[in-house]
């Protein structure tokens, strides 16, 4: 019997089809010499500034992590979980999918390194992520907000934006009220998934990492719900440091924007950051071209911005590699 092949979903192959299409839009009529002029407002001070700020950002993003492992008795050097946690961004960022995949090594360097027994630092890498996930639907909310108040969505999408802010804003706050009193919202759905999804080995993935993450959610809002508070504290300055970071950019290229289009425009990019292929690609470069165009900036400039942050990403996700490699294979740390 052949071994049957596996499949990519018709919409992930739409989507990764759809990429060429996207950055022939964004290219169309831009002068690369326009696009090289806003790059050379960057110099050696500027390039070296912004390098120290993100270097701030990926630290910053280690907070929540450590934050809910302090909650639970284990004390690991923020410096350390920096490193794991710029490691996991490199594997996220350059294999398909929206921005997970480095979440087991993740576990695997805090059991091996530090000792934390594999259901606990499982467990908090997972929880690390719900929250993380609650509160970019937070952001998401905002942001939506934002744009409607500018106007500067599609004709006709109005109501759509309102309701889809409105649900994200509200979905995370009952999520975790029904969580604490004991329901199990995301595990009830997945276990009356329709059949032919139920025993796909995705579906299966899915439903006991859902599984493992509202349990801990029950315990740390029950037994240690300060915990869960610095970790939403530690989510609100990495995001912070996310828009202070975008704003230095712009700034240096010369468009520093105001708060709400600087909402607006990393709403989109963080959309963008839904498209299952690595790194975004293509998804990227449209939508910051479509967002700011849309605000009255040039595409030469969403270009420039967007050549930045590629090259940011892929430098920070060449050094994660290069980390993940040292940290899995040297003895342990303790």
């Amino acid at each position: 019997m052949n071994a049957r092949r596996p499949r990519l979903p018709f919409l992930r192959v739409a989507l990764w089809l759809a990429l060429p299409v996207a950055l022939a839009w964004a290219l169309k009529g831009v002068r690369l010499a326009d696009v090289g002029a806003t790059l050379g407002r960057l110099g050696a001070g500027p390039i070296a500034v912004l390098a120290v700020v993100n270097l701030g950002v990926v630290a910053a993003f280690a907070g929540r992590w450590w934050a809910l492992l302090a909650a639970d008795g284990y004390r690991v050097p923020y410096g350390e979980l920096t490193l794991y946690r710029l490691a996991a961004f490199a594997i996220s960022y350059f294999t398909p999918g929206t921005q997970f995949g480095g979440e087991p090594l993740q576990a695997y360097l805090l059991q091996r390194r530090h000792a934390v027994p594999l259901p606990t630092a499982a467990a908090s890498v997972i929880l690390d992520r719900v929250l993380e996930m609650t509160f970019n639907f937070a952001f998401l909310a905002i942001g939506m907000v934002v744009v409607l108040r500018l106007g500067v969505y599609p004709p006709g999408t109005g109501l759509l934006l309102a309701a889809a802010a409105v649900v994200l804003l509200l979905a995370p706050v009952f999520y975790f009220a029904a969580v604490r009193f004991g329901r199990r919202p995301g595990s009830w759905l997945l276990g009356h998934a329709p059949s032919v999804l139920a025993g796909r080995p995705w579906m299966v993935r899915l439903r006991g990492f859902v599984v493992t993450a509202e349990d801990e959610v029950h315990r740390l809002t029950r037994d240690r719900p300060l915990g869960i508070v610095a970790g939403l504290a530690a989510s609100v300055l990495s995001w912070a440091a996310v828009l202070a970071e975008w704003w230095l950019a712009t700034a240096y290229l010369g468009f520093p924007l105001s708060a709400a289009y600087l909402i607006a425009v990393v709403t989109a990019t963080r959309v963008a950051f839904l498209v299952p292929v690595p790194g975004a690609l293509g998804a990227l470069e449209a939508s910051l071209v479509l967002a700011l165009t849309a605000l009255g900036y040039r595409a030469e400039q969403a270009l420039a911005l967007a050549l930045l942050i590629r090259v940011r990403d892929v430098a920070f996700g060449a050094l994660g590699l290069w980390i993940g490699g040292a940290l899995a294979g040297a003895p342990n740390g303790r």
